[in-house]
């Protein structure tokens, strides 16, 4: 088995923690390296999600952007729409909005903000156009500049599809990100479903994202990952990272301990940075 558990542990922390991801041990071989390229492209893809699920009203009635008014289930106040979303990050004043009425668009401001689900470092400009189709739904338009979200830069585009009901949203959300990675350049897209309740602070995730990390191509299968605070992830989720190589596999039970399958069909358990 070529992948020390000791690196694989810590990226995979990263992803329900948002912790930095651990420096790479020089000595690790080609195969180690996909693994680990492939945790941290999900979590720096997953970091733009939270992202777009943290600009949304807390509000278990209402579904929009975050707005200083409450309205009523299912409707849209314009007024000081996306102000409230700078109770969301710390320190205060590291946000600033700006609101177009007539363009329906939000830019908001971000200088090393901390936020909902382990955002970290977050800077940059990100402009959200909105429509609300019928009641209980919402569709968003994302433009990030040079946005920087914990250890990744990129600047990205992304359409979301939101629906509500009661407490619960589900959105589909699809994009392109383009930028850097702990040095490397990345091109990706992502095609996923996030499913989360309000008040609960965890994200389940499911889909998949495909492209460039540095040199390699990566697939990556995200099946029932479930995002969280510092929990270990929920029992049945699974990672699957496919390059060249072939595709390793990481399931979960609901404990500190995850199960790693390789290629070659072998499989040990790794201990996991989580619910200490």
């Amino acid at each position: 088995m070529r992948i020390p558990s000791t690196i694989l542990a810590l990226s995979l922390s990263v992803l329900f923690a948002a912790a930095a991801c651990a420096p790479k041990d020089k000595t690790n071989t080609d195969d180690e390296d996909l693994a680990l390229d492939g945790v941290e492209s999900v979590v720096s893809e997953s970091d733009t999600e939270a992202l777009g699920a943290a600009l949304l009203s807390a509000a278990s009635g209402s579904l929009s952007l975050a707005s200083d008014d409450l309205t009523p289930a299912g409707t849209l106040e314009t007024k000081d729409l996306g102000d409230a979303t700078k109770f969301f990050f710390f320190p205060r004043g590291c946000l600033t909005t700006a609101h177009d009425a007539q363009a329906k668009a939000v830019t908001y401001e971000f200088t090393k903000c901390a936020g909902p689900r382990g955002l970290l470092r977050v800077t940059g400009k990100l402009i959200v156009s909105y429509a609300v189709p019928e009641a209980g739904k919402l569709s968003l338009d994302f433009a990030g500049s040079n946005l920087v979200i914990n250890r990744a830069t990129a600047s990205w585009t992304a359409h979301a599809d939101i629906q509500s009901s009661g407490a619960t949203r589900t959105m589909q959300w699809t994009a392109s990100l383009r930028g850097t990675l702990r040095n490397k350049n990345f091109e990706r897209t992502v095609t996923r479903k996030l499913v989360w309740t309000i008040g609960d602070g965890c994200i389940a995730l499911d889909g998949t994202s495909e492209g460039r990390l540095g040199a390699r191509t990566l697939r990556i299968d995200v099946a029932n990952v479930k995002r969280c605070r510092r929990e270990c992830p929920e029992s049945g989720g699974k990672i699957t990272i496919t390059g060249t190589s072939g595709a390793y596999s990481v399931s979960f039970d609901g404990s500190n301990q995850a199960s790693l399958q390789t290629p070659s069909g072998a499989e040990r358990s790794v201990s996991l940075s989580c619910g200490s």
